[in-house]
């Protein structure tokens, strides 16, 4: 019995031990400060919140009950609803404010003589802290604004204060207005006698002006700042969090910014299935999700209720002074709300679930969003070390606010996103203050990244700064942006493969004092995540079936796509409250799984389309199609030696069909016949080996590991590049005629008639630099991009620069040293260098731009407006003046290079070498044969032109033509056998050096012809088929890419015009040539101009 006894008082004192460390844990310590106790102190100078138990006046007098008529009578319209406890009888003879009176507490009295009074409620005092957002309860020492400027003394009238474009007087508080009733005791410490909404201030002087003005200070929230977010009120909600949808509850914690919004306080928190701009009546229609309502005057399920909502009263459910910590949990159609720890619920209702998605998902939710007006919210999930929240914004209002972290020189903010367009990020001093504010739009209208300052209501916008970069955001992909506030000065940086780059920087006082932020995205889905990396359920799917388009009707699409091409989010199909009857689906399952995604229900061999929200101007539901992505490696090929295409196209350029890879008779497919294209393999591959095959077989068997599919059985008939010929995908034919022909597989982002393909070191081939190309700023410069063209093969890029006289250069090396470095030479003796690893991704364009200028260097990532690598010659008076650049590979591995379009290149080519590759007219869907080149060359000598079916091919065909035996010949070439010529003509002047010659190269599969200025000069018809689709050059001025210049001439002849041509003389030889994307053709040159104009038809094919 003892034992027994002893045990139990042994349970007690145990248990004792464990409710008193629970309570340490769940309860804090109150803030410091000399007067803390909230039942004798209020923490505004309304006290509209305040609870406590004083009951006489200012005077002494004891106070009159609240219900009672004597000896005063009470105004009939102080009603139950204007107290802070929620009724005139629980109120007591308590000193209250239920008519907001501008001295705080007050009471009748029992005095016959005296009818109220106040009470004389002093202000809390916390020390290290403020316990509400304004914090008029603040009494400690910090002194300084958001600036760092002191702060003044409060004992004195202020007469001339600036407040927004004019100057106000304020004069001098009451002591009342202050925790210490003392403005001898207020110092010069931040306080907030005006009860502004913000927070903390202090009167400050600018030191340049003698201006005095008001500035919030620094002044922390007791509450932990890392898990804050601040809400506003909204009809519609527009920004979301995403959470786990697997749980089955959800705690969090609700407080009001300010006291003085007591009485009216609600909340509003929704949990939803889609992230879309809908009210919470809406989001019931659509079927998607529930809204709460939490109030300190009742609390319910007010959307997604079986039955009409029961509304329950929870008076004083929502404090300023502390969090109030709920519980939510869901379970077969059924919500339960209620206090955190408490095991009755304040409510329990039961959701619709019956024909609408959140019966088809029975018990799961994916995102929450939050609303009311001046909430402070607290989520456990940005606890979680190993969780990042992912938002969603879907309209252009700011409905959430986080503080801007602190670091040691400043604040900064962090962010991924990915959007269409329209990003906008705003930084204000306080979530209660709309003015002052800074926005950040990224790619917002006419594509242009802008930062705008609007000082106050009705101010105008001001722009700090605007950038027209394209591709600064994508919805495909996310974007790192760093923002960064120190002193006077915000930076915005973009992460790119080599680190932080600068996109913008300005300059301004408002970025002293900028401490919150918020998000939003105008009229499209935009997603974000701060200062950390999105979780990967949130990243974007990649183009790979299902997720992308077969072909341009988006048939059978089955992906998971719920936006429009302009960022538009789709409505679930099954919110048929909301959209149009005539959809229909073949079953329930259908429209269900059907989701919000992008479909076709009436013929799914036609675009896919949804029916979406659109907030701009006025909120409105209408169909949109949705364009959705081509399939990359099924439509296109990403590598420029298509190693990665995967789709099933089985003709080629020439329309012939292919052929299947294997013959029924072979005997390893781990060794390769001697072929045409065995020496590419060889020259590039070595390691695999080449055993001969029987003579019975027909081709040769390949690799399978050369294939996409692993196996070239696998690979079928379907167009492939085993070889790694540079031209990409090809095919063995049926036509005994053509063994091997070309496919036609694009490029996946770059079109193939602004590409050039470089396999040579050899630095001979110059081209013009064009005056843009000097021209400093944002569009200034050569634009380019480089990509290695095998991904197998690292290489990088050499530019040669060159002046007129050719005395001395300058090597600019792009991705030298393995992809590591960027290097500059003068003369082979290195200026310069910078470690940039990485800087060119291996099957992937780059874009960059290059300014060339006499004395300077500048190099730069295409969108980032500042240089990665810059050289500027400490010689001022360097006569050294660019005239030529030459484009090679370093080491000679094929590297691809994409130009302008608009932009026409002209080259002076000296060298007998033909690793220059041009592709033959444009990629297009429905696989047309172009069939003619367009050359303007000038010099003198021998000129040759190679026209090949497949550059690095050994067949393939030369057009000779020789100024010196005024000749034009057209032979052809057949691996290491002797040239044969097909065709020879004699002609006078074949080319001219000081005035352009014309040459128009026609062919078809049986013949080909020449012409010279619009005078046919050679014929050569053949007996087997011709087909060319690339050409190279050397020798003599060439304009290359002319390709740009016939699209010119293509559309000219389209409309039936004429193409006028600018010449202006000059006294040197040398000719620059650009493209207008007009139909104008400007030929133009440096040095004395003299205009003549000329008309010249155009002679089409």
């Amino acid at each position: 019995m003892l034992l027994c006894q002893d045990t139990f008082h042994m349970f007690h004192i145990i248990v004792i031990i464990i409710i008193l460390f629970h309570s340490a844990i769940l309860f804090h310590e109150p803030p410091p400060g000399p007067l803390t106790d909230l039942s004798i102190c209020k923490v505004s100078h309304l006290g509209i919140e305040y609870k406590g138990t004083v009951q006489k006046t200012e005077s002494k007098v004891r106070c009159q009950s609240w219900t009672s008529s004597q000896p005063h009578q009470i105004k009939d319209d102080l009603l139950d609803a204007n107290f802070s406890d929620g009724s005139r009888k629980t109120a007591k003879n308590f000193c209250r404010n239920p008519n907001k009176d501008s001295l705080g507490p007050w009471c009748y009295s029992m005095n016959l003589d005296l009818q109220f009074e106040t009470c004389g409620i002093p202000l809390c005092q916390l020390s290290q802290c403020k316990l509400t957002g304004p914090g008029m309860e603040y009494a400690g020492d910090y002194n300084k604004g958001t600036s760092q400027r002191k702060c003044l003394k409060w004992n004195k009238d202020r007469k001339k204060v600036k407040h927004q474009a004019n100057y106000i007087s304020i004069p001098k508080f009451d002591k009342k207005r202050f925790p210490e009733a003392d403005l001898s005791n207020a110092k010069k410490f931040c306080r907030n006698p005006s009860g502004d909404i913000g927070g903390p201030w202090c009167f400050v002087e600018n030191e340049d002006t003698d201006e005095v003005e008001k500035e919030y200070c620094d002044v922390p929230l007791c509450d932990d700042p890392v898990c804050l977010v601040f809400s506003k009120n909204s009809d519609t909600y527009m920004h979301y969090t995403d959470f786990n949808n697997t749980l089955a509850n959800l705690s969090f914690g609700v407080k009001l910014w300010d006291s003085d919004s007591y009485l009216e306080a609600s909340a509003r928190i929704v949990l939803t299935l889609l992230p879309l701009p809908l009210t919470g009546a809406e989001i019931e229609s659509a079927g998607i999700g529930i809204e709460i309502r939490i109030g300190n005057n009742f609390s319910t399920l007010s959307y997604g209720n079986v039955e009409n909502p029961e509304l329950e009263a929870t008076h004083g459910i929502l404090k300023s002074t502390e969090f109030t910590k709920f519980s939510l949990s869901w379970h077969r159609g059924f919500i339960t709300f209620g206090y955190e720890g408490k095991v009755k619920p304040i409510f329990l209702a039961e959701y619709q679930t019956k024909n609408n998605l959140m019966g088809f998902y029975m018990d799961q939710f994916n995102y929450y969003s939050v609303q009311g007006t001046n909430i402070i919210w607290s989520f456990p999930f940005c606890k979680d070390d190993f969780e990042c929240d992912a938002h969603i914004t879907t309209g252009a209002e700011f409905q959430q606010f986080w503080p801007l972290r602190e670091k040691a020189s400043g604040y900064d903010l962090y962010i991924h996103v990915r959007a269409h367009h329209s990003a906008c990020v705003k930084f204000v001093l306080a979530p209660t203050v709309d003015f002052p504010n800074v926005i950040l739009t990224l790619l917002g209208k006419n594509n242009y990244t802008r930062i705008t300052l609007v000082e106050y209501r009705d101010g105008a916008e001001r722009d700090l700064k605007q950038l027209q970069l394209q591709n600064i955001i994508n919805y495909w992909e996310w974007r790192e942006i760093s923002i960064s506030f120190f002193a006077n000065t915000m930076t915005v940086y973009i992460k790119k493969p080599l680190g932080l780059q600068t996109l913008a920087e300005v300059k301004d006082d408002i970025f002293r004092n900028v401490r919150w932020f918020s998000v939003s995205s105008e009229n499209t889905v935009a997603h974000w995540s701060f200062y950390c990396k999105p979780p990967p359920p949130a990243n974007p799917k990649n183009a790979f079936l299902p997720e992308c388009a077969i072909n341009s009707q988006e048939s059978n699409y089955k992906g998971t796509q719920d936006i429009t091409s302009k960022g538009l989010p789709c409505l679930p199909w099954s919110a048929q409250k909301l959209l149009p009857q005539e959809i229909k689906f073949s079953n329930k399952d259908e429209l269900m799984k059907s989701w919000n995604y992008c479909r076709n229900p009436i013929d799914s061999n036609q675009r896919t389309y949804c029916y979406t929200v659109s907030m701009n101007p006025d909120k409105r539901i209408g169909k949109s199609f949705c364009n959705i992505r081509k399939c990359k490696s099924e439509q296109c090929r990403m590598a420029g030696t298509a190693n990665d295409y995967s789709g099933t196209l089985n003709r080629t350029k020439s329309n012939r069909t292919c052929d299947t890879w294997v013959t029924e008779t072979f005997l390893d497919n781990s060794s390769i016949k001697n072929s045409t294209l065995e020496f590419l393999l060889k020259k590039n591959y070595p390691e695999i080996s080449t055993t001969p095959v029987s003579q019975e077989a027909q081709k040769p068997v390949w690799n399978d590991t050369l294939f996409p599919e692993g196996s070239s059985i696998k690979a079928e008939n379907f167009c492939r590049n085993p070889s790694r010929n540079i031209a990409g995908t090809w095919c063995y034919t049926t036509d005994p005629n053509v063994p091997e022909d070309a496919c036609n597989v694009r490029d996946c982002d770059k079109p193939e008639e602004c590409t050039m393909i470089i396999s040579t070191t050899l630095t001979d081939r110059k081209t013009f630099i064009l005056p843009q190309w000097k021209e400093p700023g944002l569009q200034g410069g050569l634009r380019f991009a480089i990509k290695e063209w095998n991904p197998d093969f690292i290489d990088g890029l050499s530019i040669l620069i060159t002046p007129k006289l050719d005395l001395e250069n300058l090597t600019l090396q792009i991705a030298a040293d393995n992809n590591e470095k960027v290097k500059l030479f003068k003369n082979n003796e290195l200026l310069a260098q910078k470690t940039l690893p990485h800087l060119i991704g291996a099957g992937k364009w780059t874009d960059f731009w290059l300014q060339i200028r006499k004395g300077e260097i500048m190099f730069g990532l295409e969108g980032v407006p500042s240089s990665l690598f810059e050289w500027i010659s400490p010689n001022e008076d360097d006569e050294f003046e660019p005239m030529f650049v030459n484009f090679a590979s370093i080491i000679g591995k094929p590297m691809g290079l994409s130009f302008k379009c608009d932009e026409c290149h002209t080259q002076n080519v000296t060298v007998y070498n033909t690793e220059v590759y041009y592709p033959i007219g444009l990629w297009k869907e429905e696989k047309p044969l172009l069939n003619n080149v367009t050359l303007l060359i000038r010099g003198t000598g021998i000129t040759v032109i190679k026209l090949m079916l497949l550059p690095e091919h050994p067949d393939f065909f030369l057009l000779n033509m020789d100024g010196i035996k005024e000749t034009i010949s057209f032979d052809r070439v057949e691996g290491s056998k002797p040239n044969v010529q097909l065709k020879m003509q004699h002609i006078k002047e074949v080319i001219s050096e000081h005035s352009w010659t014309k040459y128009l190269i026609i062919f078809n599969e049986s013949r080909i012809d020449v012409k010279r200025n619009n005078v046919t000069v050679l014929t050569y018809t053949s007996p087997k088929p011709l087909l060319i689709y690339w050409f190279s050059d050397d020798t003599v001025i060439l304009s290359d890419n002319i390709e740009g210049l016939q699209m010119v001439f293509d559309r000219i002849r389209e409309v039936g015009e004429e193409i006028s041509i600018k010449i202006n003389s000059n006294k040197t030889k040398f000719l620059v040539f650009s493209c207008d994307p007009h139909p104008d053709v400007k030929l133009q040159l440096n040095g004395v101009q003299v205009e003549k104009v000329h008309k010249m038809a155009y002679l089409g094919t």
